[in-house]
C-alpha cells in the first residue's frame, strides 16, 4: 500500500511579521521547511514525497506542486496530485512544524491504513472554555480536551472527496472535513517539540529545544 508525505509550504504567516515568509526563514542555519522535510526522507517511509510552495517560489526538490490563497487550497493541491500518482494513503504535514519526529510519522504510517483517518493531539495544560456571545457557555472536562498539531494522515479518497464535498465548510484543518463526512478519525499521540512556529517567540523557543537537543546527544556520546 503506497504511503504519500504532502509537505505544506504555501501559507503567508501574517502572525510572524518578517519580510520572508516563515517557512523559509533560516532556523540554526536552514530554511524551516527543511526540518521535516528531511525527517520524512530519511524515515523510508513514503513512496513520494510532495511540498506545496508559494507561487514564485523555487526550491531544490524534484516534486513540488504551487498552492493557493488559503490552507485548504494547498491541502487539496498537494491531495490531487497524490492521486493523480495513485498514492492510496496521505500525510499532510504543516512545514512550521519543523521537529515532527520520526516516531510519530511511524504511527502515522501505521494507523491510517486501519483507519483511514488520523490526527495527532497533546494534552492540554489548561482548562478550556467555551464561549458563546462573549461569556463562558460551558467548561468540558480537561481529559476530553486536546490540542491538535499535524501530521494529519488519511485515505487518499476520503479526505479527496472531503474537500469536493465540503469546499466551503467553517473548519480549519483536513480533519475538520473528514468529520463532516461523519467519517471518525482516530488519534497519535504528539509531542511539546512538534510545536509550530507561528510568532517569533516560538523561534526562540524552537532555536532553545533544537540546542538542547543537540547537548543531550553530545552527552550521550
Amino acid at each position: 500500500m503506497s504511503i504519500g508525505f504532502v509537505l505544506l509550504a504555501a501559507g503567508k504567516g501574517n502572525r510572524f511579521k518578517s519580510a520572508t515568509l516563515k517557512q523559509f526563514c533560516k532556523l540554526r542555519g536552514r530554511p524551516v521547511y527543511e526540518y521535516p522535510l528531511q525527517t520524512a526522507t530519511l524515515s523510508c517511509l513514503f513512496d513520494t514525497i510532495i511540498v506545496v510552495v508559494p507561487a514564485g517560489y523555487n526550491i531544490d526538490f524534484p516534486h513540488t506542486v504551487i498552492g493557493g490563497k488559503e490552507r485548504r487550497d494547498s491541502s487539496l493541491a498537494g491531495i490531487q496530485r497524490c492521486m493523480e500518482l495513485g498514492i492510496e494513503y496521505v500525510v499532510i504535514h504543516d512545514a512550521c512544524r519543523p521537529l515532527v519526529s520520526e516516531r510519530i510519522l511511524t504511527d502515522h504510517c501505521r494507523l491510517v491504513k486501519s483507519h483511514g483517518a488520523v490526527n495527532t493531539v497533546i494534552d492540554s495544560p489548561d482548562t478550556i472554555n467555551i464561549i458563546e456571545k462573549g461569556c463562558v457557555s460551558a467548561i468540558p472536562p480537561r481529559w476530553q480536551c486536546k490540542l491538535g498539531q499535524t501530521p494529519q494522515s488519511f485515505s487518499t479518497k476520503l479526505i479527496h472527496e472531503a474537500h469536493l464535498r465540503f469546499p466551503d465548510a467553517d473548519v480549519t484543518d483536513d480533519c475538520g472535513l473528514v468529520l463532516a463526512m461523519g467519517h471518525p478519525v482516530t488519534l497519535v499521540q504528539g509531542e511539546e517539540k512538534n510545536r509550530k512556529l507561528t510568532t517569533q517567540g516560538d523561534f526562540e523557543i524552537l532555536c532553545h529545544i533544537m540546542k538542547k537537543e543537540l547537548n543531550q546527544k553530545k552527552l550521550a556520546v
